[in-house]
């Protein structure tokens, strides 16, 4: 699993929760996390052209699909990290989309993001959806 291959920038996805993500993806993941998808990595570029997004489940993979508008490609990366012959399979599902698509992804985060704050503001004595106040740790970027 590729890691730390392009530049970086520190985002706050929640308070007092900082990460690096890269640079081309620095705007999209704290809106996702915004409108209460949640994200475990992202890559720019994990293939040519493509940028991807690991999600900590198939909900929240369907969710960004969903906010996307587009049935992006989507990947199941298995392998074993076990050691002394014990195996220990671990995972991850991602969704890989062109990085072409980025701004266009940033600009229906934002709508969505207005939308949900329009409708707190005309459904008095609604709850405020928000992000876990603790979030498992990550490996973005």
């Amino acid at each position: 699993m590729k890691r730390g291959r392009h530049p970086t920038k520190k985002v706050t996805l929640v308070p007092a929760y900082r990460v690096d993500i890269d640079i081309k993806l620095a705007e999209l993941i704290p809106l996702l996390w915004d409108v209460g998808i949640q994200t475990a990595e992202c890559c720019q570029e994990e293939e040519a052209g493509f940028g991807s997004i690991t999600f900590p489940d198939l909900d929240a993979a369907l969710d960004f699909l969903n906010l996307a508008g587009r049935e992006y490609r989507v990947k199941v990366e298995t392998g074993d990290e076990g050691e002394g012959g014990e195996p220990h399979i671990v995972g991850r599902l991602l969704v890989l989309f062109p990085v072409k698509d980025i701004p266009a992804l940033v600009k229906r985060a934002r709508d969505r993001e207005r939308q949900e704050r329009l409708a707190q503001r005309q459904t008095p004595g609604r709850p405020s959806s928000s992000p876990p106040s603790s979030p498992s740790t990550p490996n973005i970027g």
